[in-house]
């Protein structure tokens, strides 16, 4: 029942979570505390803004395609033995909802380390706590009207709760500002993302048939790795056809850093 739905939604939500997010909260920190140890501010507000278009051009597109393809990724996955159609409805309905959280847990991973790299703990504290009462609020107010699907909600909304005071007081500190490759990036990261996401739809519709329920395994998996695949090669190359970045020379800094 319904905490099966919201546990096995989270093991999905959490794959691109684990890659990206993780990625940049061991990298980033590090990088952040060195420049600031070594009296070089704007290397470390430029370490940020890098991990920020990072962050961003790989967790948006993974958002849109866990929302779009909740449906077919969860009851192929999931949806054997005891683990009904009803199951699988409700597991994706929550998995969409978990989704829009994504941006704001990457954030937070973007965000936090340059205030734990001044050793100040007061806002990111008072953020995750303002956090943990916008989810407890959202939970509470929606759960006659959504019933398993307000659990997730409130999720999501606390991840863009704490990411916001979290963003909000570094920029206010000046310890944030966006640099112009960032002022540059960002605006085509969201189209890239747009295009992404009609291919996206698009795609799913072509392999519908396929997709159905009624089909037999190794059809459906092939076509959901076909529709998966086909989305990735094309997001990749509308990061390189936009200029959004090097994805070559980020993964490369994270890997240098990462040592």
């Amino acid at each position: 029942a319904a905490i099966s739905w919201l546990y096995y939604a989270d093991r999905l939500f959490q794959l691109p979570l684990g890659f990206i997010a993780a990625a940049i909260g061991v990298v980033l920190l590090p990088e952040v505390a060195r420049a600031l140890r070594e009296g070089e501010p704007v290397r470390a507000e430029a370490a940020i803004n890098r991990a920020l278009e990072f962050g961003l051009a790989f967790i948006l597109p993974a958002t849109a395609g866990l929302a779009i393809l909740a449906g077919p990724i969860v009851d192929i996955i999931y949806r054997h033995g005891a683990f009904t159609a009803a199951d699988s409805r409700a597991t994706a309905q929550v998995l969409v909802t978990l989704a829009l959280g994504l941006p704001g847990f990457v954030l937070v991973k973007v965000f936090l380390p340059p205030w734990l790299a001044r050793e100040s703990v007061r806002v990111p504290i008072g953020a995750a706590l303002a956090g943990i009462l916008a989810n407890i609020a959202v939970t509470a107010m929606t759960l006659p009207a959504l019933a398993h699907g307000a659990a997730p909600l409130g999720v999501a909304v606390s991840a863009w709760v704490n990411a916001g005071i979290l963003g909000l007081s570094l920029a206010w500190t000046g310890g944030l500002s966006l640099d112009p490759a960032a002022r540059r990036a960002l605006p085509r990261i969201c189209l890239a993302t747009l295009l992404t996401s009609g291919l996206t739809l698009a795609l799913s519709g072509v392999a519908g048939p396929l997709l159905a329920p009624e089909v037999t395994f190794v059809p459906r998996v092939t076509a959901l790795l076909a529709v998966c695949g086909g989305v990735v090669l094309a997001h990749v190359g509308l990061v390189h056809a936009l200029g959004i970045a090097d994805l070559g020379a980020l993964t490369g800094w994270l890997r240098r850093r990462s040592r």
